[in-house]
């Protein structure tokens, strides 16, 4: 496939909102073809990933694994030096318009700032989802932290109690970065039965068989307690079947990660209960509610016909780095096929 008559009025074919490993995975495809590319991001290239604490399941990785912000830094730099592709950044998207008769789509930032492209590709992942528990935003930056604990060595944990509030993929890679260090004592609590629902199993395995990792069931994070300085112990509420007990355990750092919320809130397009983006087959209906193309939704389309979504912004995906770069990859088959569709490109 090769790319021509690229949109000369655009300021780019595709352009993408996010900066995640999604995001990334479509630009090298899609400039691989000769498309102009822009990426967009409010914070910088890197997305959630970039605060993982070891990727191994993704096709390719050496052992014994990268971080997140190492893999990302690849990323970012083949897409840069090897495909041209351009990234914007601060660029916090408040808008986004569609002229029906060009065909040509408008993101509006924030500051006023426009970008028009032939397509554009939500890869917007999720931010982390605030815990609303006592003394959380007191002891912020203080002991108590969102994300992962990778930008600290090993060592510094020995002789260290380390909390873990979640059961998902992020937790389980923080707890096994962390039991690196024999000499400190995880602990990690959930709110369901344990981890086998929500834990990949190469993860879950590591987490069952490390000696200084403990999984605590149905238990909820009530408080943070402390001093002036430093927190100090956390308060967890633990359900027996109809008992239920409260208990302070002493720790010196608590992580919270319990899921992501999508930043969906400016998008005029499908999205479920959550703020999760429909797309083709999972939109209401099996359809477009307006279908003015005269065709039904791509792989990836959302209900704006031009508008496609890939990676953990859309609904029923599993949220994993492995399913985001393959989603941004698909996605981007699905959006060379529009530009086509649009006298844009051809095979």
């Amino acid at each position: 496939m090769t790319l021509i008559n690229s949109c000369s009025t655009c300021d780019c074919d595709v352009a993408i909102v996010g900066a995640g490993p999604a995001a990334f995975a479509a630009a090298i495809n899609l400039a691989s073809e000769g498309a102009r590319v822009i990426i967009v991001d409010q914070k910088g290239p890197g997305g959630q990933v970039a605060t993982s604490s070891k990727i191994e399941n993704v096709f390719g990785i050496p052992r014994p694994g990268l971080t997140g912000a190492e893999l990302m830094d690849r990323a970012i730099d083949q897409a840069i030096q090897v495909f041209g592709v351009r990234i914007r950044s601060p660029f916090t998207v408040v808008r986004h318009t569609h002229d029906e008769t060009s065909g040509v789509h408008t993101l509006i930032s924030i500051n006023r700032e426009r970008i028009t492209a032939r397509a554009v590709l939500l890869a917007l992942g999720a931010s982390p989802r605030r815990l609303d528990a006592q003394g959380i935003e007191q002891f912020m930056n203080r002991g108590v932290g969102y994300g992962s604990p990778q930008y600290h060595q090993p060592d510094e944990w020995v002789g260290k109690k380390v909390a873990i509030i979640g059961g998902g993929n992020s937790s389980g890679q923080a707890a096994r970065f962390l039991s690196a260090c024999h000499e400190c004592h995880v602990r990690m609590f959930v709110r369901g039965e344990g981890l086998e629902d929500d834990m990949s199993r190469y993860l879950l395995a590591h987490v069952q068989e490390a000696s200084n990792i403990e999984v605590f069931p149905h238990s909820t994070l009530k408080g943070v307690n402390g001093d002036d300085q430093w927190m100090k112990s956390i308060t967890i509420e633990t359900r027996d079947g109809e008992k239920v007990s409260t208990t302070d355990i002493p720790v010196d750092y608590l992580f919270i990660q319990i899921g992501n919320e999508p930043p969906t809130g400016w998008l005029d397009v499908e999205l479920d209960s959550h703020g999760y983006i429909f797309t083709d087959r999972d939109l209401p209906g099996g359809v477009w509610p307006e279908p003015v193309v005269g065709r039904p939704a791509l792989p990836y389309e959302t209900s704006k016909p031009g508008v496609f979504a890939a990676g953990d912004v859309r609904a029923f995906v599993p949220k994993r780095m492995s399913v985001a770069i393959g989603e941004g990859a698909a996605a981007a088959v699905s959006i060379y096929r529009h530009l086509s569709v649009n006298g844009k490109a051809k095979h």
